[in-house]
């Protein structure tokens, strides 16, 4: 039985982030929603545009890596209430993805202990086939010191 997905609102909607922020206007304005589940699973589904090209039509690696990066951002946020901030990503390249194609990343929290959240993630090409992993390790911190560190606060948990 399929999954009924829920969007997620934006947790920055005056953000400028690259990825999710909509009132970047050269930014790929991200959306996410929620698939359930036990973990429960993020996804995010868009069409890599043309001029984020590695070699000839192949979307460049660095650019899948940071999109992996960026939902697993949204997942420890959506799931602990808490902002994530990236101590180490791990990614490994299975596939070749191709520009102009569209793509879905998916990512689930592995385990949660105190400060310190393990996810893992992958992104997958239009016909569902694994493309790229990422095992990633992110530090929470409270809404309100981030807000007093970057003067921004996200719509959630605090």
């Amino acid at each position: 039985m399929p999954v009924k997905a829920k969007k997620l609102e934006s947790f920055f909607p005056e953000g400028k982030c690259f990825f999710c922020g909509p009132k970047n206007p050269l930014g790929l304005h991200l959306t996410f929603e929620s698939l359930g589940g036990d973990p429960e699973e993020l996804r995010s589904i868009m069409t890599p545009p043309e001029h984020m090209t590695g070699f000839g039509n192949i979307f460049h690696g660095g650019f899948q890596s940071a999109l992996l990066d960026e939902i697993m951002g949204w997942c420890t946020l959506h799931s602990t209430g808490k902002v994530g901030l990236t101590h180490s990503l791990s990614i490994e390249l299975k596939k070749p993805v191709y520009v102009g194609k569209p793509i879905e990343l998916r990512c689930r929290i592995k385990e949660h202990r105190k400060r310190k959240v393990e996810l893992e993630g992958e992104l997958l090409d239009e016909a569902g086939e694994v493309c790229a992993t990422a095992r990633g390790i992110y530090l929470t911190m409270d809404v309100d010191k981030f807000e007093k560190l970057t003067g921004v606060r996200p719509k959630t948990g605090g």
